[in-house]
């Protein structure tokens, strides 16, 4: 939130999203030992002090084919012709 904040203006119901890309470490602190990507099961918890706290367990999902790079179907499969 304070990084956030100190580049844009927050305005209420604003979002801002602190994830990465699947089994990242980028960010990390060094804090961890070991490997430091994540893991199936592994809690993550954000929280801002006065507000509350979000929890959220990684889980996987099934590897999905036939995508761009964006994770997007390629535009001709939704604009013929083109």
């Amino acid at each position: 939130m304070e990084y956030a904040s100190s580049t844009v203006t927050l305005f209420p119901g604003n979002v801002i999203n602190s994830s990465g890309s699947g089994r990242t470490a980028a960010g990390s602190d060094n804090t961890r030992s070991g490997d430091r990507l994540l893991k199936l099961g592994e809690v993550i918890k954000e929280s801002i002090d006065g507000t509350g706290a979000l929890r959220l367990a990684t889980k996987t999902r099934p590897q999905r084919t036939g995508l761009t790079g964006a994770g997007l179907p390629p535009v001709d499969s939704y604009r013929p012709g083109r």
